[in-house]
């Protein structure tokens, strides 16, 4: 049973969310039931991964419509207020978001932790961030993949991914400071390749030169100089993960 949740509406919106999975784009039909349910969004994840969506008619209910609709009203007030709904929703899908990163622990592909932080990069939410690069090494459990699937690499690495996506300075500079901290290879060479990714080798070298000016200390600039040389290999570091 799902608490405060009808089971009809919950199938309802596990079904979106399934549709959503694959394509970004069918988000928008979900997103104001989304913002309806708040921190429900964690509990129907993780329905959808372990119970599957119930088969049946949808629901009668008319089609929904974003508050984004709204911004072009001629009315101020109801465009300011669409403007404040549509910042409240981004902020109840991080939080619900983030919930299922942190009390998941699942590693199945599509399971409730990996929707979520595939989610999170499909959004661009820059404020996982910080999570993302702290999951950045979290690994989906392979027996879990679709049988006969070819997988490139880093899909095995969903935050890295969802890094890769988010990109812009918000994230190089949180990258480039992990880097600085850990002399954890694999991060690092993760690391390495979400700069490449995102940026660019050029840029991200550039970032990581830049980043390196005045560091006297020897194992940071040891961490530093490492990062900068995963960053011109490129996808090649998974070569060695």
């Amino acid at each position: 049973m799902i608490k405060g949740v009808t089971k009809m509406r919950a199938n309802s919106l596990c079904r979106s969310l399934a549709q959503a999975i694959r394509s970004p784009l069918a988000w928008a039909a979900t997103a104001k039931t989304v913002l309806a349910f708040g921190g429900a969004l964690a509990m129907i994840l993780a329905v959808a991964a372990t119970e599957g969506c119930s088969e049946g008619p949808p629901p009668s209910a008319p089609p929904l419509r974003l508050p984004a609709a709204q911004l072009g009203a001629t009315s101020e007030k109801t465009r300011l207020e669409a403007n404040r709904q549509l910042i409240t929703l981004q902020a109840v899908l991080v939080e619900d978001l983030k919930a299922v990163v942190l009390h998941e622990e699942g590693r199945a592909f599509q399971g409730p932790r990996h929707l979520a932080i595939q989610q999170m990069g499909i959004w661009r939410l820059k404020e996982a961030v910080p999570l993302l690069v702290d999951q950045i090494d979290w690994t989906l459990d392979k027996s879990t993949f679709p049988v006969g699937d070819r997988l490139a690499a880093w899909a095995y690495y969903p935050a890295a991914t969802a890094l890769r996506h988010i990109g812009g300075r918000e994230a190089r500079g949180a990258v480039i400071e992990a880097a600085v901290n850990t002399d954890d290879d694999r991060r690092l060479r993760l690391f390495g390749w979400v700069l490449f990714e995102s940026d660019g080798r050029k840029i991200a070298e550039a970032a990581v030169t830049q980043r390196l000016e005045g560091v006297t200390n020897k194992e940071m600039r040891s961490r530093l100089e490492k990062l900068r040389a995963y960053v011109a290999q490129g996808g090649s570091v998974f070569l060695d993960l």
